[in-house]
């Protein structure tokens, strides 16, 4: 499972809230929720748009695939 957290933390520093940061680059809030869960991993352009918009690198808005023992250990 991908995660990213980073989006979400990028966002914030961005003073932007869900449904700013989708109308800015053409999605929902939804969508931008589900992106920063880990629930859908967005097509390469997306991440392209995401990282413009918040004026970041596409590195900036990835985390690692979870483990189950990372997972585990977070609990």
């Amino acid at each position: 499972m991908y995660e990213y957290m980073g989006l979400k933390a990028m966002r914030m520093r961005a003073g932007l809230t869900q449904k700013q940061l989708g109308e800015l680059i053409g999605v929902s809030a939804c969508a931008i929720g589900r992106m920063e869960r880990g629930l859908t991993y967005p097509q390469w352009r997306v991440v392209c748009q995401l990282a413009k918009a918040l004026n970041c690198s596409t590195k900036d808005l990835e985390k690692e695939p979870l483990s189950a023992d990372s997972r585990s250990n977070n609990n």
